[in-house]
């Protein structure tokens, strides 16, 4: 018997000739992998979770095509064993160790950056849209303290004012998203439309 261990995403395989029934001992770190077979002829067959322990018959592909195994776990990366053509004689212990699925902190960060800064916007529009202004204004000062450099809270806050009668204040904000955002058309609109008012 062979004990072959793997730390990689793609493992090869190739079986040698004996004359004992082969068997395939296939554990994983952790356990409780999902195990496939995948073949070109006979497509995905579920083997079940390791530690689990198959026949050579159980990994045939049919016609001596070549197959491989994948093991899957919630949380860990996918690592795919290509099983050679001739499984038919040796036996093997194969141990698995499962990368951790894991993400940059600076990608994660940003994410929760980008969702809280979503929910603030909906937030802010919807207490604008419900005429709750000092609501709305309170949620955005908060936004444009976090994200001075997105335009649409410039917009939303212009909009604050702009519907309290507060045409300076809009003005400002409007010309503040106008150079976050030159090529905003509405905008644009905007600021010159309160130029004229307000002069």
């Amino acid at each position: 018997m062979q004990v072959l261990t793997f730390f990689g995403f793609l493992s090869i395989v190739l079986v040698g000739c004996s004359s004992s029934p082969p068997t395939v001992k296939l554990n994983s770190v952790p356990e409780g992998a999902e195990v496939t077979l995948r073949t070109a002829g006979n497509g995905v067959r579920s083997l079940g979770k390791t530690p689990l322990q198959l026949q050579g018959s159980d990994l045939d592909a049919g016609g001596g095509r070549l197959s491989s195994l994948t093991l899957m776990k919630d949380g860990h990366k996918e690592h795919n064993i290509l099983l050679g053509r001739d499984r038919s004689a040796e036996s093997y212990d194969i141990m698995i160790s499962l990368q951790p699925e894991s993400e940059d902190p600076k990608v994660l960060d940003a994410r929760a950056r980008q969702e809280r800064l979503a929910r603030l916007l909906v937030q802010a529009h919807s207490l604008t849209g419900s005429k709750r202004y000092a609501e709305a204004e309170r949620v955005l000062q908060g936004v444009l303290q976090d994200y001075p450099q997105v335009s649409v809270g410039h917009d939303l806050m212009g909009n604050v004012s702009y519907l309290q009668k507060d045409l300076k204040s809009a003005l400002k904000h409007y010309e503040r998203s106008l150079q976050l955002n030159p090529e905003n058309g509405e905008t644009r609109q905007m600021v010159d439309r309160l130029k004229g008012m307000v002069q």
